[in-house]
């Protein structure tokens, strides 16, 4: 199975069937028939996990990776302690989107309205060590977001323009800020980044700014192995959480009536 999935062949729970009840007569099992129990212990023992394939990754050649990894970065944050070593990234958020599956009765037709595609554009950036986390930016269409009216001060850095993502003039404030911070601080810091248009280089006398390799993305930035889901994970629930406090205010409104 491993030789399969690494050379790129899917691998789910109807291959493995499939697969167990060919070799089962050979085995000496005539009749043996796969079921999903079977298949779930199978996975069980054998530590198999079942995840969302991602094909950009295939292409990008290994040795370049091992030699970033193990040669390239390391002399690149020689002089950099891991609390001074920051990495970012940007990720797209359906922000009023709502989960698209539900449980419901067997028989009845789950009608639900039109899904919002709203989507902002959110910069993360955080130390190697997760002991620091830098106010993220949020960037959208609206100039002027109702969500923010009245409020003293927002947990986010707020910018906006026509498509709802990154700019290299948004980069550039980011870090022309983020040097001015840490040039009060008497503080030398290694970013992190991903070699995009949107992420140009400018001189700063604080921050060292370090690219990923073209196109290996997929493979080096370290946010992508899980900070960018988790952050996401933890906004659904939230978002899960308004909608069910709406859902019921409203009902006891409409009960009152």
């Amino acid at each position: 199975m491993s030789t399969s999935a690494s050379n790129g062949l899917p691998i789910n729970t109807v291959v493995l069937k499939e697969k167990a009840n060919e070799l089962a007569p050979s085995c000496g099992y005539p009749d043996f028939i796969a079921s999903n129990g079977f298949i779930d212990r199978f996975k069980t023992r054998n530590e198999v996990i079942f995840q969302t394939i991602h094909g950009e990754a295939n292409g990008v050649p290994e040795q370049l990776c091992e030699d970033w990894i193990n040669v390239k970065l390391p002399e690149l944050v020689k002089n950099f302690e891991p609390k001074d070593i920051f990495n970012g990234d940007e990720f797209g958020l359906f922000w009023r989107m709502p989960p698209n599956k539900s449980f419901i009765i067997r028989g009845q037709k789950f009608k639900s309205g039109k899904k919002s595609k709203e989507r902002v554009a959110v910069l993360i950036c955080a130390n190697s060590l997760g002991t620091e986390k830098l106010k993220p930016i949020v960037i959208g269409r609206s100039r002027e977001p109702r969500c923010f009216r009245g409020k003293a001060a927002v947990p986010v850095v707020y910018k906006n323009n026509s498509n709802s993502w990154m700019t290299s003039e948004i980069f550039i404030e980011f870090l022309q800020n983020l040097n001015k911070k840490m040039r009060q601080n008497d503080r030398k810091i290694a970013l992190i980044i991903d070699n995009c248009s949107a992420h140009p280089s400018i001189p700063l006398s604080n921050v060292k700014l370090i690219y990923l390799p073209p196109n290996a993305t997929s493979r080096l930035q370290a946010m992508d192995m899980g900070v960018i889901h988790t952050l996401k994970s933890h906004y659904r629930q939230r978002l899960v959480r308004r909608m069910l406090a709406l859902f019921e205010t409203n009902n006891q409104f409409n009960t009152k009536d």
